[in-house]
């Protein structure tokens, strides 16, 4: 595998600043006075996180070649960037290159989460292959680009629930778990290399019409969601200027409230991101979406030649 470091100090300058001033903006602490709604996924009341960052150019002076460190600096760097950017919060990232098929940066990346959305690209494949839904459908196009929960729930009662999950997880030699004990879809547990696993095989494996249909309706996700939520948070800000496709997840219940940002990044679709987070103790839909953003700012420096 060849370094995938170049014009990497300027960048990493630019983000751990930004970084720091965005977790400086969320408060540092978590909220201890903001309770979380009982609700897996997202109400239609749910606020929107309203934030609008302004992401440094990570390229710096082009007239002064920074300092380039060795592989090894920049994965330490990256990972102390997004550890901080995270705070309290549980975090699990991996960078993967599909050009080259291998792993850019992993942190914790076997750690299950509730997946909360993200269930829905499996809910998708699923429904595909079992001919349920063809290439095209506009209910397929909502539950992923809206992230549309009725359409959701109703793929997800027709494919048998939590069957769905085992059938999709065999298939790609997943660690998700289906739903326990309610059946609720948003409870599914996922971790970040499930979902690695998962787009390269949306992208290398279904017929092309069907990968097409899931990787249209990611590409054109819309800032506002069908729920109201803003779902523009860490990948569209922190990665902005970069061609993305993006499956995001929020939910909240049991004390916990859950934000994930994944997609595939840059032309030909060649890196996959992901990040997912688990906080707990009290905060609110807007510290956690510049909690996350922050965080996926950190692995700019990986993507950014």
């Amino acid at each position: 595998m060849r370094p995938v470091v170049v014009l990497v100090s300027a960048a990493v300058t630019a983000v751990l600043l930004t970084c720091a001033a965005l977790f400086a903006s969320a408060g540092g602490d978590l909220v201890p006075g903001s309770a979380f709604p009982e609700v897996v996924p997202g109400s239609p009341g749910t606020p929107e996180p309203g934030y609008r960052p302004v992401v440094p150019d990570p390229r710096g002076n082009p007239s002064r070649p920074p300092h380039q460190p060795g592989p090894r600096a920049v994965d330490e760097i990256v990972r102390s960037a997004l550890v901080k950017a995270a705070g309290r919060s549980t975090v699990s990232a991996q960078v993967f290159d599909r050009q080259s098929g291998t792993s850019l940066f992993e942190e914790s990346a076997d750690r299950k989460f509730r997946s909360a959305s993200l269930v829905k690209l499996m809910i998708a494949i699923d429904a595909l292959a079992r001919g349920s839904e063809r290439a095209g459908s506009t209910r397929m196009t909502q539950m992923l680009s809206l992230s549309h929960d009725d359409s959701a729930s109703a793929l997800w009662v027709a494919g048998g629930g939590g069957q769905i999950v085992r059938r999709i997880a065999e298939r790609l030699d997943l660690d998700a778990e289906p739903p326990q004990p309610d059946g609720r879809w948003g409870n599914t547990m996922i971790s970040a290399r499930d979902v690695v696993k998962i787009y390269d095989y949306v992208l290398d494996e279904l017929p092309d019409a069907d990968s097409e249909t899931i990787m249209r309706a990611l590409r054109s996700a819309p800032e506002i969601a069908a729920d109201g939520f803003d779902q523009h948070f860490g990948i569209p800000r922190a990665l902005d200027g970069l061609p993305w496709a993006i499956k995001q997840g929020w939910s909240a219940g049991g004390g916990s409230m859950e934000l994930h940002t994944t997609g595939v990044i840059g032309d030909d679709d060649r890196f996959v991101v992901v990040v997912l987070t688990k906080t707990t103790g009290g905060a609110e839909w807007g510290w956690g979406s510049r909690m996350t953003t922050a965080a996926t700012l950190a692995l700019r420096p990986l993507l950014v030649r």
